[in-house]
């Protein structure tokens, strides 16, 4: 299906057309790419990165304009200077309704490890995709920080 293209969440739609005209090129009808597109983007919080499909596909077409390239995706994770005096603080405002929580209950799949750093890396990167802010005992990094069930998305 389109295991060649990946999806990042909460990303704006700046590749849109070219991923539209990558599944019409791909399925070769107008129907199926629409009924593709609708599953991959449920909503505006959904981008849809081309990968393969762009290189491969596209780049056979004189008309269409690849982006140079996509920008790497970002993850906000605490800090090393940040106490866990800082990082509680952060969970239990976060935690007020700002972000869901539920992930690092007990029983959550970011439950472990259970403390301040590990929580609170998985709130600040829950709120930064939220809000587009990485706060300041947060800090920007390039590493998909996930592990095992627990995913920063």
């Amino acid at each position: 299906m389109l295991n060649e293209i990946g999806l990042c969440c909460n990303r704006d739609f700046a590749y849109r057309q070219v991923i539209e005209r990558c599944l019409e090129v791909k399925f070769a009808s107008s129907q199926r790419m629409q009924e593709e597109l609708s599953t991959l983007i449920p909503n505006r919080n959904i981008l849809i990165a081309v990968s393969l499909c762009e290189q491969s596909t596209l780049a056979k077409e004189k008309d269409v304009v690849i982006p140079d390239q996509i920008p790497p995706p970002t993850w906000c994770i605490a800090s090393a200077s940040a106490t866990d005096s800082q990082l509680q603080g952060f969970i239990d405002y976060a935690c007020a309704g700002k972000i869901d929580c539920r992930f690092i209950l007990p029983r959550g799949d970011c439950y472990e490890p259970n403390t301040p750093r590990g929580h609170g890396s998985y709130c600040l990167d829950a709120y930064y995709r939220i809000y587009k802010d990485c706060n300041q005992i947060g800090t920007i990094v390039y590493k998909d920080p996930s592990y095992g069930n627990c995913l920063y998305i």
